[in-house]
């Protein structure tokens, strides 16, 4: 999974800050949920981006007060990250006088010393997903605040 976090802050007065109380323990259940359907937002939206659909959310973290959500490729799809970002044209020498070995067209393994990569242009899917649902206007964000407000009402009634 990728490192990167998106951090989501509550603001308001001590009205909203009294009915988040009033939830207790379950302000931690809450805040889960509500990050996780956030998450999930932006996993769905970077989807169809991706090389494949192996774009997942995982915890990285949580506490009372946080929860750390991580969007991005399977650990098997490690590689999309190349997608992602690109990579720079170059030779590529194996360390320490190696060789580099691979499976031939003909089937036959096939040793060299370098290899000459042509480089591959950057081809975003987490970055637009992320960049379609943040700020106060985003999908995410509506979602994470559409939760917590259903959990307020239903505690506060």
């Amino acid at each position: 999974m990728m490192g990167n976090a998106i951090r989501v802050r509550l603001d308001g007065d001590k009205e909203l800050m009294a009915k988040l109380q009033r939830l207790g323990n379950a302000v931690e259940v809450v805040l889960e949920a509500a990050v996780t359907a956030g998450a999930e937002l932006m996993r769905d939206d970077a989807r169809p981006l991706a090389p494949g659909p192996e774009i997942e959310t995982e915890t990285e973290s949580k506490s009372r007060t946080r929860v750390t959500k991580a969007i991005g490729p399977t650990k098997e799809k490690w590689y999309y990250i190349f997608f992602e970002l690109g990579t720079a044209a170059g030779v590529r020498t194996a360390r320490g006088g190696g060789y580099f070995t691979f499976m031939g067209r003909d089937g036959r393994l096939v040793r060299v010393k370098s290899i000459k990569h042509p480089g591959m242009a950057d081809r975003p899917f987490l970055r637009p997903a992320f960049d379609k649902n943040r700020g106060r206007e985003g999908a995410s964000v509506k979602k994470v605040r559409d939760t917590f407000k259903e959990a307020i009402d239903v505690a506060n009634r």
